[in-house]
Formats: C-alpha cells, structure tokens, sequence
C-alpha cells in the first residue's frame, strides 16, 4: 500500500521536521511510487543531503533515482561516486561494495571498461568469493582487450564457474 505508506511518512517528517532518516524513507518512497515519484523524490532526497551530506544511503538513493530516468546516467554516476565516497567515509563496506558495482555498470555501458575493471576489482577486495563479481569482471577484460586480458579473462570466467559450482 503505497500511498499509505507515503502518508505516514508525511505525517512523521511533519511530526518530526529535523529527522533526517524521516526524510530519507519518505524520499525512497517517493521514488518507488509510480505517480509523480520523480520530482517529488528529488526534492526530499536534496532535502535529505542539505541536511547530512555524508549520508550514504541518500547518495544511493539519488544514483538510483537518475539511473530510472532516461537521460540522467551521468548524474547517476555522480551520484554514486558521491556515495562511494560517503561509505568510504563511514565504514560501510557493504555500501561501499554496492556503489563500485553500479558504478561497474555505468562504466560497461559507457565502454570504458578499464574504470569497469578497476571497480569490480574493488568489490572482490571486500568479497573475494562473489562468483557474480568475478563473472562481471572478466566480462569487462574480455571487452577491453589490452595485452593479457583474455587471460585475464578466462581466469574470472574460470573462478566464478568454480565459486558457482562450489555454491
């Protein structure tokens, strides 16, 4: 029920003006309601960062937020750049480790597999044994195709299968 759970959460931002996590569930709400969500997300989720800049999940919440509209991929990568950067700052690895492989995405989708490369490799630092991860990850060294990436490649390929297998 949506609209009723957009409701309460209008009635708890009143209730509460200077909650910055009243905001932040009203903004997601916003954002995963099909009528009129966009604007009024965008609204709450700057709300939300004037009033914590740092906070991660409002990061994400703006990255996925552009991500859904046509046209705003780079103001999606931005976005989650910036909440990178907030997980980094807080400790979140989990966070952090979701940010690096929407970022991945954005990066395959633009063809600049390189920076792909570099952020599924960060990811496996945080979890080496993310059979999705290295499947990801050896797709964009086989698009790259430097010196030593279908090699390269192979070996991701290779792990996820085994990882896969081994799950």
């Amino acid at each position: 029920q949506p609209e009723v759970c957009i409701q309460t959460l209008q009635q708890a931002v009143q209730m509460e003006p200077d909650n910055v996590w009243g905001h932040y569930f009203l903004a997601t709400a916003y954002r995963q309601s099909s009528a009129n969500g966009y604007e009024k997300a965008l609204a709450v989720y700057e709300r939300v960062l004037e009033m914590d800049p740092d906070l991660a999940d409002a990061q994400m919440g703006m990255a996925y937020l552009y991500l859904n509209q046509p046209g705003k991929e780079v103001l999606a990568l931005e976005a989650f750049q910036k909440g990178l950067d907030a997980a980094l700052k807080a400790g979140d690895e989990n966070v952090a480790a979701t940010a690096r492989a929407e970022l991945a995405h954005l990066y395959y989708a633009q063809d600049n597999y390189t920076q792909c490369v570099e952020e599924w490799k960060a990811v496996l630092e945080t979890d080496p044994d993310n059979a999705v991860a290295h499947r990801r990850l050896g797709l964009c060294y086989a698009m790259r195709r430097d010196e030593g990436d279908l090699e390269q490649a192979i070996a991701e390929m290779e792990q996820a299968m085994e990882l896969s297998f081994g799950q």
